[in-house]
C-alpha cells in the first residue's frame, strides 16, 4: 500500500491498538483490516495469522476477551491485564 497520509495515520492507530492490547507484529505487512498480519500474544506467546479488523472492537468496545485459538490465559485474567477491560 503507498505511503500515503491515511494509510500512515491508519497503521499508527493499528500499532497503538495492538500495544494497547498486548498483540506484538512478527512479521512485516500493512494493518489494513482486510490483510492478514502475523502476530505476537504478549500474554501467553503464542503466534499466528489475524486480521486488525478482529482487534479493534466495536461500537467504542474493546474487542473480545477470547484472544485466539488455544485458549491464552482466560478470558478474566485477559481482563485483568488490559486496561481497556476496565473502563
Amino acid at each position: 500500500m503507498p505511503a500515503s497520509p491515511r494509510n500512515i495515520a491508519g497503521a499508527k492507530t493499528a500499532f497503538a491498538g495492538l500495544t494497547e492490547h498486548r498483540w506484538r507484529a512478527v512479521l512485516h505487512g500493512f494493518p489494513g483490516s482486510d490483510n492478514p498480519w502475523c502476530l505476537l500474544c504478549e500474554l501467553c506467546g503464542w503466534s499466528g495469522v489475524r486480521y486488525w479488523s478482529h482487534h479493534r472492537g466495536r461500537n467504542g468496545n474493546p474487542p473480545s476477551a477470547h484472544r485466539h485459538e488455544g485458549g491464552c490465559i482466560g478470558e478474566d485474567k485477559v481482563r485483568a491485564l488490559i486496561p481497556a477491560y476496565q473502563k
